[in-house]
């Protein structure tokens, strides 16, 4: 590598040559070149330079070169400079081609020493100055930290001052901005020893990266808050041994008087891998059965800095081990595993906890046995009859003149499939199909409990449906289909006319006002009762014939008492109670109106005297209804109706009504179908030649 030109060598250790400078502190890999030779020697310490002698620092290598007239400079690694002094007459001049020159002490002042750089020379004052110099190819900067320095362009640079020194000249710069950057370092070290070497890296980002390529860092770490280093470095890296459990602060600053000064800290935390403990799995499973692995792990050992790996072998030691490719485990995690085995087989497993920022280190937990076992056959559940149950219907039912309509409405279905539990069973998967040898499948679905409700619909016409489950167990194994069971669900039946078919019943309760002229044969004396009679019952029963006819029933009773008002006969109070029975039908002629006809019997009273007393006898009175109102088809509030029974059979004669009904409560859309109270004002009215009357009646009432 090294070649001598031995004549110069042997010139250029002449003691009588004169000697410039020499070497001191030189670090590493530094090397000489006398003047006139292609061949580098390793330099020392006390190594002599002379006129056109070169000093090579290589990486990693740094020196110091002290100047025989005073003062020194330190050229850092990578660098190249030459000494020149042509005479005795003359002063020193170092050039610097490559790399990178400084001077640190202003005190020790370089006495009539150039420094050049391209074709550009650079001299300190008197007083001694500080500064740092830098050369890229036809690139070079400098910056002065202390004193002056003045260039034989008439260029003055002081302390803070930087200038770019190119083919152009000399022009005046700040500072170079730089980032340093330590996100290559972890926040978290985990290791299984007491201390660890660590690598620790950084970087530096610039825009002008060539004239800085290794610039001056100072590097301060701290454990615990103690400082225990700082070294000022132009490396990108440092070795450390950190120990365990223990808390790092890692600080770098520019140090360079090229840069701006920037800091970057990063706070690490170095742990000591402990072993997951408290394995956890069943001894036992079977074939097909989900395996779960779980274990314990240190708390305080965040995610970031360890990884937890589930080993398994065929064997206690391990010398076979049994490799499952990472797409078969159901599931992975810091702290939990699954897998599924489908074939008998005795495992042995155990957990490796591993350092990820320094993968060769990792403790391994103790060793547990599993044993799969064939897995014996789930047998078929035991099916409970389908119970099928008509949901009521929430939204408003049709009209009766919507009746045809409705029919393609459908109510809503629930029908209840239980069967019993299968033991070792997890899941159930049910079919529903419309015919029993499950051709065609409607329905699929699987649950972990014994019942499902099956959700459909009731339609016009029967619909027939066939239903089977089976048991699935904790490794996806499924066992035998239950037998079949059948279901049935019967047409769809407008639920307005099935309730209309019922029989309904109302019932009221009031008071009435009723005035009662009695006429009598044998004496030309009247006997009128007058008053109000608190006691009045009114009972209804209807039944639907058709879609627009209603028979209906009514029982009225009256318990009244009356006395003669004539001053000329003898007091006496007569009972006279009052009944009355309709039967008769209820016909919608339009959507409005409603005619009412029938036929009714009641009870009457015919007087005579006996002497100055005046006696009643009950007679019976038939006559026929003939009655219009208003339709129960409108869901209205109120109705109005009025009635007259023309044909009186025991005189001459008629009965006048007209009513009016509130209702209140909840209404369905249908008037046939409210459930509800109501309240009714009556106007009653009868004419004949046995008797007179008139009066009113309120009633409040329920009615369904």
């Amino acid at each position: 590598m090294l070649l001598y030109d031995l004549g110069d060598y042997e010139n250029r250790r002449n003691p009588q040559s004169e000697k410039v400078a020499e070497l001191k502190a030189a670090q590493n890999d530094v090397r000489i070149r006398a003047r006139g030779t292609i061949a580098w020697d390793n330099g020392n310490s006390g190594d002599a330079l002379h006129h056109l002698d070169s000093v090579l620092t290589l990486e990693n290598a740094n020196t110091t070169i002290n100047f025989q007239e005073g003062g020194s400079l330190t050229v850092a690694a990578n660098s190249l400079v030459t000494i020149e002094k042509a005479d005795t007459r003359s002063h020193p001049t170092i050039e610097l081609a490559q790399g990178r020159l400084s001077k640190s002490d202003s005190s020790l002042a370089l006495k009539n020493i150039r420094i050049k750089v391209g074709d550009t020379y650079f001299s300190e004052d008197q007083e001694g100055a500080s500064f740092s110099l830098i050369k890229d190819g036809n690139n070079a900067r400098i910056a002065v930290t202390k004193g002056r320095i003045t260039s034989d362009t008439g260029h003055t640079l002081g302390a803070g001052e930087q200038a770019e020194i190119s083919e152009s000249g000399l022009k005046k710069t700040d500072a170079i901005d730089a980032l340093i950057s330590l996100d290559k370092t972890p926040n978290h070290l985990v290791t299984n020893e007491s201390s660890s070497e660590f690598q620790l890296e950084w970087a530096l980002n610039s825009r002008d990266s060539r004239l800085i390529a290794k610039p001056l860092m100072k590097l301060t770490i701290t454990r615990n808050g103690e400082t225990i280093l700082e070294k000022d470095t132009y490396e990108f890296s440092e070795r450390l041994l950190l120990e365990s459990d223990n808390n790092y602060e890692i600080q770098l600053r520019t140090n360079d008087p090229l840069l701006k000064e920037t800091i970057a800290s990063k706070a690490i935390r170095v742990h000591k891998i402990k072993e997951a403990n408290d394995l956890r799995s069943a001894d036992q499973y079977f074939a097909g059965e989900r395996i779960d692995f779980r274990w314990l792990v240190e708390p305080n050992i965040p995610k970031e800095a360890v990884e937890y790996k589930i080993e398994l072998a065929h064997d206690e030691d391990f010398e076979r081990p049994l490799h499952v490719p990472s797409s078969q485990w159901l599931s992975q995690s810091q702290s939990s595993g699954s897998l599924i085995f489908h074939r008998p087989r005795t495992v042995f497993w155990r957990v490796r906890a591993q350092s990820l920022s320094s993968p060769s280190q990792s403790i391994i937990s103790d060793v547990r046995k599993i044993e799969i076992k064939p897995k014996p056959q789930l047998p078929a559940p035991r099916v409970k009859e389908p119970r099928i149950r008509i949901r009521k219907i929430k939204r408003k039912l049709p009209t009766p003149e919507t009746f045809s309509a409705a029919q393609k409405d459908f109510a809503d279905v629930a029908v209840d499939l239980e069967w019993d539990p299968v033991d070792r069973a997890v899941a159930y998967k049910l079919e529903v199909a419309k015919d029993s040898e499950f051709k065609e499948i409607i329905l699929k679905h699987q649950t972990v409990k014994t019942r499902f409700i099956l959700q459909t619909r009731q339609s016009p016409k029967e619909r027939s449906m066939y239903f089977r489950v089976l048991a699935v167990d904790r490794g996806g194994k499924e066992g035998e289909f239950s037998p079949t069971k059948h279901i049935l669900i019967e047409p769809y039946q407008d639920p307005t006319l099935a309730r209309l078919n019922r029989i309904r019943i109302g019932i009221a309760v009031g008071s009435i006002y009723h005035s009662r002229k009695l006429n009598s044969d044998s004496n030309p004396e009247t006997a009128t009762a007058s008053g109000f009679v608190p006691a009045l019952v009114d009972l209804t029963v209807r039944k639907r014939k058709n879609d627009s006819t209603d028979w209906f029933m009514g029982l009225s009773i009256i318990a009244e008492q009356g006395e003669p008002t004539n001053k000329n006969v003898l007091v006496e109070k007569v009972a006279l109670p009052l009944a009355r029975i309709t039967l008769g039908q209820e016909r919608d002629i339009s959507s409005e109106r409603a005619l009412t006809y029938g036929l009714y019997a009641s009870n009457t009273h015919e007087l005579s005297w006996k002497g100055r007393s005046l006696k009643s006898e009950r007679k019976i009175l038939l006559g026929a209804v003939l009655g219009i109102g208003q339709s129960q088809k409108r869901p209205l509030r109120s109705t109005f109706s009025a009635s007259i029974a023309p044909f009186a059979m025991t005189g001459i004669g008629a009965d006048i009504s007209a009513k009016a009904k509130m209702r209140f409560g909840p209404l369905n859309t249908n008037a046939h179908l409210s459930s509800h109270f109501f309240s009714e004002a009556e106007l009653l009215g009868r004419i004949s030649t046995k008797e007179i009357s008139y009066g009113g009646a309120i009633k409040i009432g329920y009615y369904y």
